[in-house]
């Protein structure tokens, strides 16, 4: 995912080829409305920009599918399962 996490991980461990990545995208404004609405929550709306200015989204070679999460539950669900699928993991 072009994060220093995955960046810090070597192909024996952990082989690309063998991985398929979820990359949830949605709009900052999206987020931000989504984050106002829920009550509690430990991150201040005024962060979010710096999250998105931090963000590396996946790029080749890593293996990965982009899903917009403006979709339903559903239309996401049914999107990662068929990925999941083309790639050989079928969940049912």
């Amino acid at each position: 995912m072009g994060s220093e996490i995955l960046d810090s991980i070597t192909d024996e461990k952990f082989p690309s080829k063998d991985m398929l990545f979820v990359f949830l995208h949605g709009t900052i404004e999206l987020i931000t409305k989504r984050l106002a609405a829920r009550k509690g929550h430990y991150m201040a709306e005024n962060l979010i920009q710096s999250q998105f200015d931090a963000l590396e989204p996946p790029a080749e070679p890593e293996n990965f599918i982009t899903v917009e999460i403006a979709k339903s539950t559903t239309e996401i669900m049914a999107e990662i399962e068929n990925a999941l699928c083309n790639h050989g993991n079928c969940l049912s």
